[in-house]
């Protein structure tokens, strides 16, 4: 299993650029949204969103349980995860009991071991995880070049 992580501010392109790579690697797709219409602005984004996907693709709206909804997913299909800062922002709104602090840490662990480079040391994992975890929580600007993004680096494989 390959991951390709996309990264930016919000309301950068990255549901788009996601999309693109999707339609340009033409087998099943399978997009997991996790946002939630929690007003009026919300709902309106999320059936522009719905509007704008291949209608061959499935589509599960799961806001919480994304390692259960990965795991359950074709193993041809390719994934789309929008979006990861949403899905943290429902963890924090379901409250703060400890108990499902304990079981959200399971969850992480089972979705993190789950496919994300199989290949890779223990150190390399974990460093991996800490990394996705800060962006998680940063609000950080990453620019990038569509075009160029798609055609991939020319030292590597060619992008899915």
């Amino acid at each position: 299993m390959a991951t390709t992580l996309l990264i930016g501010g919000a309301r950068s392109g990255k549901s788009a650029l996601a999309g693109e790579l999707a339609v340009k690697w033409g087998g099943p797709v399978t997009f997991i949204a996790t946002a939630e219409a929690r007003d009026d602005d919300m709902a309106a984004r999320i059936a522009r969103h719905r509007d704008e996907r291949d209608e061959t693709w499935t589509t599960i709206e799961e806001p919480i349980e994304i390692a259960r909804t990965i795991a359950e997913v074709a193993a041809e299909d390719l994934v789309i995860l929008d979006c990861l800062t949403l899905w943290a922002s429902n963890l924090m709104d379901r409250g703060s009991d400890p108990r499902d602090g304990e079981a959200r840490a399971r969850e992480a662990d089972e979705f993190y071991a789950s496919g994300f480079g199989p290949r890779m040391s223990e150190d390399e994992r974990g460093v991996q995880r800490q990394a996705f975890a800060g962006l998680l929580w940063s609000k950080q600007f990453y620019h990038f070049e569509v075009e160029r993004w798609l055609e991939g680096d020319p030292a590597g494989p060619p992008p899915p």
